[in-house]
């Protein structure tokens, strides 16, 4: 039911209830996860999944953004910045066939719980009572166990498929070295910067102004221009 939360979500937006929008993108972002879209056999339908996904994720990122415009509250930046890192990480493991890879290590009872799981989530989508929830944990911790066995998971439910948290990468970071992550969009593109002890999240131009700023840097360059300076 990742789509109901997500057109849901859209109108909440609208509707300027951001909280109960980002809710419900969070709750589209976990389906998309249970569902292993991007582990899925078929080509087709992970391409079709995959312009969906990047709707959801744009979504997610900037309701998130928006709050912590509004509240400063750094956990927002923080979530923003995991979820594009997710979506990143999922189309880089793409593009590196390592789904493939990974398809194959896994049994085929695993498919059949994915299905009982996307099942089990409708239901619980149109009712919230005790018995849906019940079996949707028992669905996912059968799933996990799975993916332990596989090696695409570490005992305790960490996945080896997400990327780390911010501040597991500011751990990692050398105090001389520092992070830019990037995020482009319309109307407005993102970046963050971290190092061993800061976060920080600034808005940019939108993807289109951009691209149009780049190309003109690089004629600028390959021309000899003193413009490639200034730009």
């Amino acid at each position: 039911p990742w789509s109901l939360y997500y057109e849901r979500a859209r109108v909440e937006n609208a509707c300027g209830h951001r909280e109960q929008a980002l809710a419900d993108l969070g709750a589209a972002l976990e389906n998309i996860h249970d569902l292993r879209l991007d582990l899925l056999p078929a080509d087709a339908v992970r391409t079709r999944a995959g312009v969906w996904l990047q709707r959801v994720y744009d979504e997610f990122i900037k309701t998130a953004v928006a709050l912590y415009r509004e509240q400063a509250r750094p956990e927002l930046a923080r979530l923003a910045f995991q979820a594009a890192e997710q979506n990143r990480a999922r189309s880089l493991r793409e593009s590196l066939e390592e789904s493939e890879r990974l398809r194959n290590r896994l049994p085929g009872r695993y498919w059949e719980l994915v299905d009982r799981l996307s099942q089990a989530e409708n239901t619980l989508f149109r009712a919230r009572d005790a018995e849906a929830i019940a079996l949707v944990g028992r669905l996912r911790h059968q799933l996990n166990e799975l993916e332990v066995e596989a090696g695409l998971r570490v005992a305790g439910g960490e996945s080896n498929l997400e990327p780390c948290s911010p501040g597991s990468l500011q751990r990692t970071l050398p105090a001389s070295e520092a992070l830019l992550a990037f995020y482009l969009s319309e109307p407005r593109s993102y970046i963050w910067a971290l190092t061993g002890k800061h976060f920080e999240l600034r808005t940019l131009p939108g993807r289109g102004e951009l691209e149009g700023r780049v190309r003109r840097f690089r004629a600028a360059v390959a021309a000899g221009s003193p413009e490639a300076a200034r730009n």
